[in-house]
């Protein structure tokens, strides 16, 4: 009866090695799979995690019976319009080309609202945030930057500002929960709708406080 051929020894090498090199390739595209099935996850979630800043002017609150029923107001403020969170990380304030580093020095600027002890200005004056400290606005929420309602003795300060709102311009930037960060350089009422991404945002040359001036 005739012997069974046994695989020679080359045989078996060449068998051994194409069931690894088939194992070998299984896994890559697995890994290639399960990595790019990872990759449009990702792209998915932060397509849907897109914050949009915006500054504007915000209605004020009723006026305060208090100070009269006509009593003027004006408020100026950073919104959330898009869908995420934003992270806002830097913001500056221009007036006419120059840094405004508090709400009393861009009341100088716009006004002649005299900078001192108490900023110059009535009782009652409502700051809200400091860039430095850096601020995380929700989607559809709002901070004011600058806002006051007076009574009528600082009606002409605040139709001052009113009526030359197109004089300021911002430079600010913000960055959504997966830190893809845009710069946004706008002029009051000429929003940005395209802003330019950017790796990480810059340093403030000018920040915009709102401790009060002494």
């Amino acid at each position: 009866m005739a012997e069974a051929k046994l695989p020679s020894l080359l045989e078996r090498h060449w068998a051994e090695s194409a069931l690894a090199i088939g194992a070998v390739l299984i896994a890559a595209v697995s890994l290639w799979v399960a990595y790019d099935t990872m990759r449009t996850d990702r792209m998915l979630l932060e397509s849907s995690s897109w914050p949009y800043l915006e500054v504007y002017e915000s209605d004020v609150r009723p006026p305060n019976p208090m100070v009269g029923t006509n009593a003027p107001g004006l408020k100026l403020v950073v919104a959330n319009e898009g869908i995420a969170p934003a992270k806002l990380e830097l913001f500056e304030v221009f007036w006419k080309g120059q840094p405004q580093r508090s709400p009393w020095q861009l009341l100088a600027s716009c006004c002649g609202v005299p900078i001192g002890a108490g900023g110059g200005l009535p009782a009652g004056t409502s700051l809200h945030f400091s860039s430095a400290n850096g601020v995380v606005l929700p989607t559809g929420q709002q901070i004011a930057f600058f806002g006051f309602e007076q009574p009528q003795s600082a009606a002409q300060a605040v139709e001052a500002l009113r009526a030359h709102l197109s004089e300021l311009s911002f430079r600010y930037c913000y960055c959504s929960v997966f830190n893809q960060c845009w710069l946004v350089h706008s002029r009051f009422g000429h929003p940005v709708f395209n802003p330019r991404q950017v790796s990480v945002c810059p340093r403030s040359r000018s920040h915009y406080e709102t401790s009060t001036p002494t």
